[in-house]
């Protein structure tokens, strides 16, 4: 396989399985993460409201953009703050699947400033 073929994006090296996770969680602040993840929990048990959730992945973003992260960077340090909590381990798959697909929606609006953002009703584990 040459370069070009393993490369991710044209003049961008590609990574081995796993390797970006890595480097995301080193480039974004253990407490930029944690803050996303506990904002996560709370918005799950219903004590955030998605406005709530919103600043926080505000937060997120704005330090990964500081930090030269690409927004894909910066879901996957969300995905993975996301996965780490024992309450979606025990939600509903469709539960899950929803709730997930509206935090990356809302992270890459907020990465990209998107005038175009929806607040659904707050997602929980329960079906």
């Amino acid at each position: 396989m040459n370069e070009s073929q393993r490369s991710g994006r044209a003049g961008q090296p590609a990574h081995a399985p796993g390797e970006a996770a890595g480097q995301t969680s080193q480039a974004l602040s253990a407490s930029a993460v944690s803050a996303v993840r506990c904002a996560i929990q709370a918005h799950l048990d219903g004590r955030v409201r998605p406005e709530g959730m919103r600043a926080a992945l505000r937060a997120l973003c704005a330090e990964g953009r500081r930090r030269g992260l690409r927004a894909e960077q910066v879901v996957v340090a969300l995905k993975g703050a996301w996965a780490s909590l024992p309450e979606v381990r025990r939600a509903a798959h469709d539960a899950q699947r929803a709730a997930v697909e509206w935090l990356v929606t809302a992270c890459i609006e907020e990465y990209y400033g998107s005038s175009h953002r929806r607040t659904p009703e707050r997602h929980t584990g329960a079906s």
